[in-house]
């Protein structure tokens, strides 16, 4: 009896672990992502006609396939607006019971690529003109049966676990765009390499440069695209492969995943969208560098995992030690952009920008990455600090972090310099000071206060503590000190004895960083940037390359504020006869009274009353706010107090239109609010995740979110419990 019971319990367990199935309709759990986008022929199979547009004389459907014969010419099957112009699909199908002629696809009214008796096709399009997808006999006929149709974009996607095709397409992505007008990315790197991957979107069909290794005229060595090729010049033993197969054509408008092997080169000069004398209009993204040729098996696992490296596969000959250069292109600020690769190649931008929200390429939204900002970074007297003791200003030719003025601390006892901005009680933080001594020596950072050549004071005591210094270039030095803040004070600031040697110095520019926030800020090296994103280093996944912990995203959908996932609208989605939706959201983002940070959208997250906005989640001002837009109504719930930084918090809402408190918003287990609403709602956006319908960048997501669930139907308090519990143990704080 016992054990019967026991079994019981186990059973009763297991039951409420998982998440309610019943009229699910999307279940995006952000745990993968994949290269290809949504099944856009829904009935490949033929199964109805319904789906499909016949030319006269009527093609054949029946068991599922299409049937063409030579008694009828010139015919075929089409489906309108189906493929998007400009963007790239992947089409495959079956031929059976082929007997004569041949069939081509129909794109946008443009008859392209003949088949006839292979079993399996696979082509690669792209949709232009009238958008129109067909497939159509040859003139004179064909005698023959197609069936199980698939067309997909090549794009990127987190899978819908419901198995109900409402993927979420990804817009993550960072690049760095060249103008094709003097933008480049200039670096100091002459390491031997024999690779270089990258993905590219060149933006027009001319001479566009990608990656110049040196050298002019006859001893260029570069490689460019040019008219819809990937050509190279100076380079020997030269092999090309675009997006996984051995080909030099690479569309122009569309992402593409380049691989090119060549013989051992050392570049004498390395810049990124420049070659003499012509610049590149392209834009480009996680560039790396290896010093061994990529194998056909390195290349297809490079192109089929873009999360991850080629030392990632099984079976691979290339290490981690042959990864000489991986410029993510991902920071998204700033005038630097990092080398990941350990080697310490940073580049300098000139001229060159971000473009956020890229499909196709590699997505920052799947990753793990440190976000660096800078609280202050100066070298200069503003209205936060305040001058004590021998202290003067004067003129320094030194541009390392971009200021051209120095601070002169003099030999006297005591001279302080002091930052009056505002500290938290109980953060860690890292002060730092860029000095240089007068005698040109290593400085004393003795940590006590009666001794050494600097006592750095944070939180009013110069004791506690670790003081560190790095020598940053010749005699420059950064004196740093990291603490835990134990008093409120604006005594913060640089302090100098004089009980070694009397020695001046002075600083050149000073860092004040929060070191123990949720969102890991990163040390600069002096270089000025904020806001920045540098990802995991290969080596040490759990740091960036500066050492810095990196927000982990959990199986979740890490967003940074320039990313976004977009499912395209469908009847399953539907609204107005009601709906639920749930997600978990950790709030690493604090909310403030200006900044409205959308969750989980199918319309406007929060806006003025418009019949046509839909349903939104957002979090704004330290509340959680769910609003249903009706053709009656802006209603609006909100949970407020919701200052949970660094923290998991599960959110639902349901909603059964027409009936007594009917909108209903749970935050986990707390009891939840209601109201009645009335009139029915817009059902025609698509849902977003990490953005609303407004398309506000401002406004979007910096926090992380995963297993987004949609229902078509109201679920009941009970199942919002259960689903709840389903996922506590994934979303501990």
């Amino acid at each position: 009896m016992i054990i019967t019971f026991t079994n019981v319990i186990g059973a009763i367990r297991n039951a409420i672990s998982s998440v309610i199935t019943t009229n699910l309709k999307m279940w995006l759990g952000f745990e993968t992502s994949e290269t290809l986008g949504r099944e856009e022929v829904v009935n490949g199979d033929f199964a109805s006609n319904t789906w499909w547009t016949v030319e006269t004389p009527d093609a054949e459907i029946s068991n599922g396939k299409v049937n063409f014969n030579t008694a009828k010419t010139n015919y075929g099957i089409f489906r309108a607006n189906l493929l998007t112009t400009g963007k790239q699909y992947k089409v495959v199908f079956t031929i059976d019971s082929y007997t004569s002629g041949a069939v081509h696809l129909n794109i946008g009214g443009v008859v392209v690529n003949s088949y006839n008796s292979e079993d399996t096709f696979t082509a690669y399009i792209t949709g232009g003109g009238s958008n129109v997808f067909g497939i159509q006999s040859d003139n004179g006929g064909a005698t023959l049966s197609i069936n199980n149709v698939s067309v997909k974009e090549l794009t990127q996607i987190t899978p819908d676990k419901s198995g109900n095709n409402n993927v979420g397409e990804l817009f993550t992505g960072k690049a760095l765009e060249f103008d094709g007008d003097n933008d480049t990315v200039g670096f100091s790197f002459t390491t031997p390499i024999k690779s270089a991957v990258f993905w590219l979107n060149p933006l027009d069909t001319g001479y566009e440069n990608i990656i110049h290794f040196g050298g002019g005229f006859s001893s260029l060595k570069s490689i460019r695209s040019n008219g819809n090729i990937i050509q190279t010049a100076g380079l020997s033993s030269v092999s090309v492969y675009v997006n996984g197969v051995s080909t030099t054509s690479v569309p122009v408008n569309q992402w593409s995943r380049v691989v090119v092997n060549f013989a051992l080169l050392t570049p004498s000069e390395l810049k990124f969208g420049y070659a003499p004398f012509a610049y590149g209009y392209i834009q480009l993204s996680n560039v790396q560098f290896y010093n061994e040729n990529l194998s056909l098996d390195d290349i297809a696992y490079d192109y089929a995992n873009p999360q991850n490296l080629v030392t990632d596969r099984s079976g691979t000959s290339i290490g981690l030690s042959n990864l000489k250069g991986y410029w993510h292109l991902s920071e998204g600020a700033g005038s630097l952009t990092y080398d990941s690769s350990g080697e310490g190649n940073n580049g300098t931008i000139n001229g060159a920008t971000y473009e956020p929200a890229q499909p196709r390429i590699p997505q920052l939204g799947m990753m793990n990455w440190s976000k660096g900002s800078n609280l202050y970074l100066n070298s200069e007297p503003t209205s936060n600090e305040a001058a004590a003791g021998d202290i003067t200003y004067a003129s320094y030719s030194w541009n390392y972090i971009g200021f051209k003025n120095a601070t002169v601390f003099g030999d006297n006892s005591l001279t302080r310099f002091r930052y009056g901005g505002s500290v938290t009680l109980g953060l860690e933080y890292t002060l730092s000071a860029f000095v240089i001594m007068d005698d040109n020596s290593e400085p004393d950072i003795t940590n006590t206060s009666s001794s050494g050549d600097f006592g750095i004071v944070l939180g009013n005591a110069v004791t506690g503590g670790t003081n560190t210094k790095t020598n940053v270039s010749g005699n420059i030095w950064r004196v740093s000190k990291t603490k835990t803040v134990s008093l409120t004070t604006t005594n913060n600031g640089i302090i100098k004895y004089t009980t070694q040697s009397s020695k001046g110095f002075k600083v050149v520019g000073w860092q004040l960083e929060e070191s123990s926030s949720a969102s890991a800020y990163r040390l600069t090296d002096g270089a000025a940037t904020s806001n920045s994103i540098v990802i995991a280093n290969p080596t040490i996944p759990t740091q960036d390359i500066f050492g810095n912990l990196v927000r982990d995203r959990l199986n979740s959908f890490n967003l940074d504020g320039s990313g976004y996932a977009e499912v395209a609208d469908a009847d399953s989605l539907n609204m107005s006869s009601g709906f639920s939706t749930s997600f978990w959201v950790k709030l690493d983002e604090g909310s403030t009274t200006t900044d409205y940070d959308f969750l989980v959208c199918k319309g406007r997250g929060i806006s003025g009353f418009d019949a046509t906005y839909g349903f939104g989640t957002t979090y704004y001002n330290n509340q959680l706010i769910a609003t249903i837009y009706t053709s009656a109504a802006k209603n609006q719930l909100a949970y407020s107090n919701q200052n949970a930084t660094g923290q998991w918090v599960f959110l639902c809402v349901t909603y059964e239109p027409n009936t007594t408190n009917g909108f209903i918003l749970y935050i986990d287990k707390l009891n939840p609010i209601s109201m009645t609403t009335s009139g029915t709602v817009d059902e025609s956006h698509n849902l977003n995740v990490g953005r609303d319908s407004s398309f506000v960048t401002t406004r979007q997501s910096k926090n992380i979110i995963s297993e987004v669930l949609f229902y078509d139907r109201a679920l009941t308090s009970d199942e919002v419990e259960n689903n709840y519990n389903a996922g506590l143990s994934a979303h501990t704080n």
